[in-house]
């Protein structure tokens, strides 16, 4: 059965789903600052740069957000209210990036006329609330020590570790860059009977290396483009056979993901929306 605990830490909320007494999913949301991203808001333009396609617009918040479109027309001037999304929090650095993509289903457009300084005007779900909503086993969330009761101190410490062992003995090694997410798939201290081949001994590792870096890039709520670099197969029914498990692993996980499948090269490509917290 799966299982979700949502549990406070200090000042944080901790949010860890179980598959078969497996943490899949970790989250640490911050009970001071909240993220606003999914809130929509009409903030007022401040400023517009045309050479740069780019929008700043004043929504209520510590720093000037701001929107990057791909070509800006006369509509946009300084002064006029607009109807904007968070799309990035603000960080110490700059402010929010927002987006014009915004469904007005969920809430009722007031007559901007009347709006003499930026307004939320819909505020998003938390992720808890989202996980929540979604979540279809045991759920624990009193005030009981569940980490301690699950024994799952020992697992928590490992979610940030970059290199992962197998059952087998080889392990994945993951590095992010600012372009990509690169996972290592390695034999390690992978040993097979006398009469396996090399063949053999490699896919197993593959097989166990594919269910492995579907659990982590949910566990470390890894996104955008990974290039998953598998011992070489010489086989074309093992790299088969290996995105039949990406594809098995991937409909557990409740995010977009897409496989590119196999390059010319040998590696593996996915991209991964992030889930964000909120």
């Amino acid at each position: 059965m799966d299982e979700l605990i949502i549990q406070k830490k200090g000042d944080k909320k901790l949010i860890i789903v179980l598959e078969s007494n497996k943490i899949v999913e970790y989250y640490e949301v911050s009970e001071k600052t909240k993220s606003k991203i999914g809130n929509i808001y009409i903030g007022i333009i401040t400023s517009v740069h045309p050479k740069t396609n780019t929008i700043f617009v004043d929504i209520g918040l510590s720093k000037q957000a701001f929107l990057e479109l791909k070509s800006l027309d006369k509509k946009y001037k300084k002064g006029d209210k607009i109807l904007v999304k968070v799309k990035k929090d603000e960080t110490s650095a700059k402010g929010a990036k927002l987006t014009t993509n915004v469904n007005s289903k969920d809430f009722d457009l007031p007559d901007f006329e009347k709006i003499k300084k930026p307004r939320i005007i819909y505020l998003s779900n938390s992720l808890e609330e989202k996980i929540l909503k979604d979540f279809k086993g045991k759920i624990y969330k009193d005030n009981e020590d569940y980490i301690a009761k699950f024994g799952l101190e020992t697992e928590l410490e490992k979610v940030q570790n970059t290199k992962i062992w197998l059952k087998s003995g080889g392990f994945i090694v993951i590095e992010k860059t600012e372009a990509l997410t690169a996972i290592d798939v390695n034999s390690g201290k992978t040993t097979g009977k006398k009469q396996d081949k090399k063949e053999d001994i490699v896919f197993k590792v593959n097989k166990e290396a594919a269910v492995e870096v579907m659990r982590q890039l949910r566990l470390k709520n890894i996104g955008g483009i990974i290039i998953i670099d598998f011992i070489n197969m010489e086989k074309k029914e093992h790299e088969e056979e290996i995105l039949e498990i990406i594809d098995k692993e991937k409909s557990k996980d409740h995010t977009k993901i897409a496989n590119c499948g196999f390059t010319k090269l040998g590696l593996f490509e996915i991209t991964r929306q992030k889930k964000l917290a909120i």
